[in-house]
């Protein structure tokens, strides 16, 4: 409960930030990495398209993991659509819209993140809200 009181608070003050809009094709492309909800670290390609006015649209898609030290094979795979704003702080805020692909028992959940450089890599990272257990995201994409 906690987390999901804290996402909320997190949303709403990104939704409050006077940041004027920035042009979101910035983060055009697919990125790759993970989040952690209650069924533990989960890989998530967030694919997204944004526009001149700092709306973005994009595709949640997640399913299994397995990286160098562990696993987490038993996360079916789902997908929906997500929109939001990105601004000129590179503060992110993603919802879900509507299922494409939706597993027994998963509810969509929430970004709020920020963008920024690492090397050649843009990388996304921040809070998963929505649902209980969620925690934090990271993707990335060169």
């Amino acid at each position: 409960m906690r987390s999901a009181v804290l996402s909320l608070a997190v949303l709403a003050a990104l939704a409050a930030t006077p940041a004027l809009a920035v042009d979101a094709n910035l983060v055009d492309g697919v990125f790759e990495g993970g989040y952690t909800c209650a069924q533990g670290v989960t890989y998530l390609k967030l694919t997204l398209d944004g526009d001149a006015d700092g709306y973005v649209r994009g595709i949640f898609h997640f399913g299994s993991v397995s990286w160098r030290g562990g696993s987490n094979l038993a996360v079916p795979e789902g997908k929906y659509a997500m929109t939001g704003r990105l601004n000129n702080q590179g503060q992110i805020v993603l919802q879900g819209s509507h299922w494409i692909q939706q597993p027994a028992g998963y509810v969509m959940v929430n970004l709020a993140g920020l963008v920024k450089r690492q090397g050649s890599y843009l990388v996304i990272e921040g809070n998963v809200g929505g649902a209980p257990g969620c925690t934090t995201f990271q993707v990335g994409r060169e």
